[in-house]
């Protein structure tokens, strides 16, 4: 009999969990060439002033931060690194790796604030805040469809930028894009801003005339073993594709088998008798005029 399809989103240590496996399971993705492109990127940022304010919305465990705060300690006098995470526990591994990296004598010149929250509330604690509208860069890494409302949430990080300031994300495509469509169909709302097409979209349809500059990458995903019912941590890759705790277990029959065939024959490739997905992504770049 089906259950409850529960929302993944809203169980945190329940999502770290199968994030952990998700980004495990990646193959082929150049994940030196992501660091290297972010590190480039912030290197290149031509910013005025020579302290800077960031607001880094939804980093994790701050693993994909490293080349940034790093271009950025090595050209700015000062930098104000405001942290906004609302998984706790892997937000303390950002701290952890934070104190570890200052005792070494690194990142003397970022001064950390640390927030477990969603951004939401965040956005709306600090909506009076003096310097609520002083940031140089918002940076929003593969979190956008946690976003309880993506366009909304969006226009207020476009608005608290300084002109000239940064709002980057980065934002997956290729066959991710493609299942995380069909998973919102299967649990509605489990998705609410997926993928290129999707963010595109939606900040034209709210920040009409801004310029999107983009850089992409390609990446795909072994899901080989999320088709075999023994394996424990493709089902948790399996929960995180559709963002629904203990799909397998849990979804009817009609919809697990529907949703497996789709995945199988939409969003699969073989290569050397094993199944992968393409997930490719691409990083939005947008300057506050």
């Amino acid at each position: 009999m089906a259950k409850e399809l529960k929302l993944l989103q809203k169980y945190p240590t329940e999502f770290s969990a199968r994030y952990d496996i998700f980004r495990k399971c990646e193959m082929f993705f150049p994940k030196d060439e992501q660091l290297r492109s972010f590190r480039e990127t912030f290197s290149n940022l031509k910013i005025e002033k020579n302290s800077c304010r960031v607001l880094a919305v939804g980093p994790y465990d701050g693993a994909v931060d490293i080349p940034i705060i790093d271009a950025l300690d090595s050209k700015q006098s000062r930098t104000e690194y405001i942290v906004v995470e609302p998984a706790a526990h892997e937000l303390k591994k950002f701290e952890s790796m934070v104190a570890s990296k200052q005792e070494q004598g690194d990142w003397r010149k970022v001064d950390f604030e640390f927030h477990a929250k969603t951004i939401e509330a965040y956005l709306q604690e600090t909506k009076t805040a003096k310097d609520k509208n002083d940031f140089d860069i918002i940076h929003t890494i593969r979190c956008a469809y946690c976003f309880t409302d993506p366009g909304s949430v969006f226009v207020d990080l476009y608005e608290r930028l300084e002109k000239g300031g940064l709002l980057f994300n980065t934002i997956s495509t290729g066959h991710l894009e493609k299942i995380l469509k069909k998973a919102d169909e299967v649990n509605p709302g489990s998705r609410r801003c997926v993928g290129v097409s999707n963010l595109r979209k939606v900040l034209q349809q709210k920040l009409p005339g801004i310029d999107i500059n983009t850089t992409y990458r390609k990446s795909s995903l072994l899901v080989d073993e999320c088709f075999k019912e023994e394996s424990r941590d493709e089902n948790l890759l399996l929960d995180f594709l559709v963002q629904t705790i203990d799909f397998r277990q849990n979804a009817s029959e009609e919809v697990f088998n529907d949703f497996m065939t789709f995945m199988k024959e939409e969003c699969c490739y073989e290569m050397e008798g094993k199944l992968l997905m393409r997930m490719d992504e691409e990083d939005f770049l947008i300057f506050k005029k």
